[in-house]
């Protein structure tokens, strides 16, 4: 295994395991610095909170003085497992594991087979503010909370009349799962307004993503293949790999345009809220689009640097662009990256997540019957063909194009704190300019985006924007 111990903080570990199983608590209670001890309180003081930064959570850096114990921890677990029935004990038991994974790498974690079920929810990712309060962050397209009219952006005030603010997210998000067909009242403040709207939405189960790989022809004068990802993993039953999917996909597209009369000028792959997977399939599909050059420099524990470099490939020519927002992590950066290091495609949204972790994944056996525990821990880091790490950084698109209904850019950084990204965020990468297209094409399609209004609802609306920036370079490039 890859675990490092050299880089594990044991104090901010235990103060994050006692965090997480304080707020599984019904009502949550929260760990809070004060001189020099913590106290424990059922709500954050909005005092304490205006003290924060908004992309840090209520806990800060204002540890950094306060001594903290194993002793500590075991009292505040002893305390929590008490209050909690013994069928829960393996789940708490699991948060305060977690916690202890989250001061080494936010991203590393264990758990279980028999926990991980389908959960029934609304389809929808939170965050705070330096004010706690709760925003979406994210919400899948054709969920419940999508098609009830939450849009990104939307101030959430209460579920089922429980009031929210100074609460964190993963609180939240948890009030919104449920039983399926569960009925939940949500007040809400719509971004730019200020009065509060109440609406009903119903449980749902969360998409078991069956169907890993969309695609369809766009445009009206140009002929746009689009091809969107929702994850690198093999979802195919007879085990195909998903570049051989990607390139079937794209094969079929082809064909169905040339009985039509038509030819396709220009492809779109959406990784919009593509939070990567099996790294070996996200090398596999930047490599797709790429006749040479640098996929990607891995560093891996134990092992020496290895360099992956693009073999000549099937779909070279026609122009490329990638669609990218916040949740586009770790894998899905990296072929956004290796694409646009390359100079082979067009970057168009906003800029992404940040993470450039490599993981690995091992199986445990549990001491119940059928019971498995999954480990998934940092094993190192690969860096962009530039050289550059886009840990805590993120990539810049050419073309910017907000997902918030009001155009604007939410702060959203990611957790900091990991084996990477000790300290603070940094700007995201911003490429050399593209050869095919100039600065000021760039600014237009990006224009033009800002001016389209149309669609059935929130997240068309996004997409037909930035197909029109899409279609606005491929027509210029004709007319070249």
């Amino acid at each position: 295994m890859s675990f490092d111990p050299k880089k594990f903080d044991e104090r901010l570990g235990y103060i994050k395991a006692s965090q997480k199983i304080l707020a599984s608590l019904e009502p949550p209670k929260f760990l809070l610095p004060e001189e020099q001890t913590y106290k424990i309180l059922d709500s954050i003081p909005s005092s304490y909170i205006k003290s924060n930064q908004p992309d840090e959570t209520p806990f800060g850096t204002q540890w950094a003085d306060i001594p903290f114990s194993k002793e500590d921890f075991s009292n505040i677990f002893k305390m929590v497992l008490e209050k909690n029935k013994p069928e829960n004990y393996r789940n708490v038991t699991l948060l305060a594991v977690n916690g202890l994974f989250a001061s080494y790498d936010p991203d590393s974690k264990i758990f279980s087979d028999q926990i991980q079920q389908v959960d029934f929810g609304i389809g929808v990712k939170l965050r705070s503010d330096s004010l706690g309060r709760i925003f979406i962050e994210k919400i899948d397209e054709n969920s419940p909370g999508e098609k009830v009219g939450l849009t990104i952006d939307d101030q959430i005030l209460s579920v089922n009349e429980i009031r929210v603010t100074g609460k964190n997210p993963e609180f939240v998000e948890g009030l919104l799962e449920g039983k399926e067909k569960t009925k939940l009242k949500l007040g809400f403040i719509r971004s730019g307004l200020n009065s509060e709207k109440t609406i009903t939405v119903s449980t749902e189960p969360e998409p078991v993503l069956s169907k890993n790989l969309q695609s369809k022809v766009f445009g009206k004068k140009s002929q746009i293949a689009y091809i969107r990802i929702l994850s690198f993993n093999n979802v195919s039953e007879d085990k195909r790999s998903l570049d051989a999917l990607v390139t079937e996909e794209f094969k079929k597209i082809i064909e169905e345009s040339k009985v039509k009369g038509n030819k396709i000028q220009g492809i779109v792959l959406d990784l919009r809220q593509n939070q990567g997977g099996l790294l070996n399939l996200c090398i596999s599909v930047a490599d797709l689009f790429l006749k040479s050059g640098i996929v990607t420099d891995k560093k891996e524990k134990n092992r020496s640097p290895d360099t992956v470099y693009a073999s000549p490939n099937q779909i070279t020519d026609i122009p490329l662009f990638v669609l990218i927002n916040f949740r586009t992590a770790v894998g899905a950066e990296l072929v956004a990256g290796a694409l646009r290091a390359n100079y082979r495609a067009v970057l168009i949204g906003e800029p992404s997540y940040g993470s450039a972790a490599i993981h690995k994944l091992s199986i445990h056996p549990a001491n119940t019957m059928n019971e498995k525990y999954f480990l998934k821990i940092w094993a190192g880091q690969f860096s962009l063909p530039t050289g550059e790490s886009l840990e805590g950084r993120g990539i810049k698109p050419d073309i910017l194009v907000s997902e918030t209904e009001n155009g604007k850019f939410p702060i959203r950084k990611r957790k900091k704190g990991n084996v990477l990204n000790p300290g603070a965020d940094l700007s995201p990468i911003t490429f050399q300019p593209l050869n095919s297209y100039s600065k000021e094409m760039l600014l237009k399609a990006e224009n033009i985006s800002k001016s389209v209004s149309t669609g059935k609802n929130h997240s068309e609306i996004l997409l037909n924007k930035m197909m029109a920036a899409v279609e606005y370079l491929l027509l210029e490039m004709e007319t070249r």
